[in-house]
């Protein structure tokens, strides 16, 4: 239960910092690289070239984050209240034993 929870809260926090890959990737975009027109290529540091990425590319690599993100803290989320709800079914099943119409036929638990 903590482990879907914790990837829940993660991923849900994930989401607002990487919300500028809803936009759209043409025009100007802004990017965890800078703002800049789509089809130039990012900077680097300290005039090395250490990487070069269109502002394009990065845009999409955001965008692929932020639906990620969205689609993880969805399942983990599902996965929480299922587990949720198997720790009450065994709990309740526990409590009072199986049920006389889930038996197996030719097994009698007398």
């Amino acid at each position: 239960m903590v482990t879907p929870t914790t990837f829940f809260v993660t991923d849900s926090s994930l989401s607002p910092q990487t919300r500028d890959g809803a936009h759209s990737c043409s025009g100007i975009v802004r990017t965890p690289l800078g703002t800049a027109p789509a089809q130039r290529a990012s900077g680097s540091f300290d005039d090395q070239i250490t990487y070069r990425v269109s502002q394009r590319t990065a845009c999409l690599l955001n965008k692929a984050c932020f639906a990620v993100s969205i689609i993880g803290a969805f399942l983990f989320l599902v996965t929480a209240a299922m587990q949720v709800a198997l720790v009450r079914h065994h709990k309740k099943e526990k409590r009072y034993g199986p049920s006389k119409f889930s038996r197996v036929p030719g097994i009698d638990i007398c």
